[in-house]
């Protein structure tokens, strides 16, 4: 006999940003989740600009990570940083959007085309980024 009296946990399709550019669509339910993917018990977030659009990751310091430059390139074309200023991610990253109690959600089809179609990087934020990224 199921279980009624427990509400059912919706899930979540985010992306999943691995170092070395693999990109990837996996599903999720809590922020429990998300720190289980991104291997680490606490975890951030950025958003973007608009503030559609969360970038989770760790922000530990205690493992060595390996430099996430798609995820950079995502949140500086998103967010209202600058190649100088943008916070260099490590590690694995998830994209993801939020409701309005600000619980984990999946992202939408606006932001999914957001995605797809970043504002292009110019010649001069790539240099600075390879020089950061060095």
């Amino acid at each position: 006999m199921p279980d009624v009296t427990r509400p059912k946990q919706r899930v979540y399709p985010v992306i999943h940003l691995i170092p070395h550019g693999v990109i990837e669509v996996i599903e999720i339910r809590s922020v429990t989740d998300i720190a289980d993917v991104v291997g680490d018990r606490y975890v951030d977030s950025l958003s973007s600009a608009d503030g559609r659009i969360d970038f989770w990751f760790s922000s530990s310091l205690r493992q060595p990570r390996t430099l996430n430059r798609r995820a950079i390139e995502l949140l500086l074309a998103t967010a209202n940083f600058t190649a100088s200023t943008v916070p260099l991610l490590r590690g694995q990253v998830l994209l993801a959007s939020h409701d309005s109690s600000g619980h984990p959600a999946g992202l939408t089809k606006d932001c999914l085309d957001r995605l797809r179609r970043p504002n292009a990087l110019g010649w001069r934020d790539h240099w600075v980024l390879d020089r950061r990224c060095r």
